[in-house]
């Protein structure tokens, strides 16, 4: 019972700032996307930051789809970060996979692409449990070290060049004529189309099928 206790105040202390997040992030975006010409100001971060929020969201869902999928084939692990990091590129590969078999059926719309997302959570949602007993291990670690403060501080500030780099709009010039037009094109047309004036568009990568679901809730960074 005090397991499930501590498990449930865990939950809460992350869902907390995960939900006032979500909410100034949707808030940016309903904003920005009203008008987007003419918004300025707070709206525009904010507006980053519901991006942001669904990439996180989606990694999530890769780490739990990844790990439910190598749980079967009983993988061990001798860290966390091994554990994540085959685990995101696992259910990456897979929900890409899923959502290019739409795209070859002609359903590459919001709704194929939102119950493939919903029936992977439901089927390995309880692997996401697993992130709770890290974030109650990362908590309770002892952090007085200066190996374990230089490591917090180096971690950080990879973390802040990444953040900063996702809250800066699309400005490379293969993302705005090619990897995000190209799946524009896809979208639109609701399946997979020969891009006769975008060559590198017709070689596609499952990347571009984990931009689908951004791009279709407007989230182009």
């Amino acid at each position: 019972m005090k397991g499930g206790f501590s498990d449930i105040r865990t939950l809460v202390y992350l869902a907390a700032p995960l939900v006032v997040f979500a909410a100034a992030g949707i808030y940016g975006h309903i904003k920005v996307s009203s008008d987007p010409s003419h918004t300025t100001g707070i709206p525009l971060v904010l507006n980053h930051l519901f991006n942001i929020l669904i990439a996180c969201g989606m990694f999530t869902l890769f780490f739990a789809i990844g790990r439910k999928i190598l749980g079967l084939f009983g993988f061990e692990w001798n860290s966390f970060a091994e554990e994540g990091a085959f685990s995101i590129a696992i259910g990456a590969g897979v929900i890409a996979l899923l959502i290019l078999a739409a795209a070859l059926c002609g359903i590459l719309n919001l709704y194929a692409v939102g119950i493939i997302f919903l029936v992977a959570l439901v089927l390995c949602g309880r692997q996401l449990f697993r992130l709770i007993d890290v974030a109650r291990t990362a908590t309770s670690r002892d952090y007085s070290r200066p190996i374990e403060i230089a490591y917090i501080l180096g971690f950080a500030a990879i973390v802040l060049v990444m953040v900063l780099r996702a809250l800066t709009p699309p400005h490379a010039v293969d993302e705005a004529i090619y990897h995000l037009a190209a799946v524009k094109r896809f979208i639109e047309a609701g399946s997979l189309t020969p891009l006769y004036d975008m060559a590198q568009g017709n070689t596609h990568m499952l990347a571009h099928m984990l931009f689908a679901p951004c791009l279709m809730l407007g989230a182009d960074s």
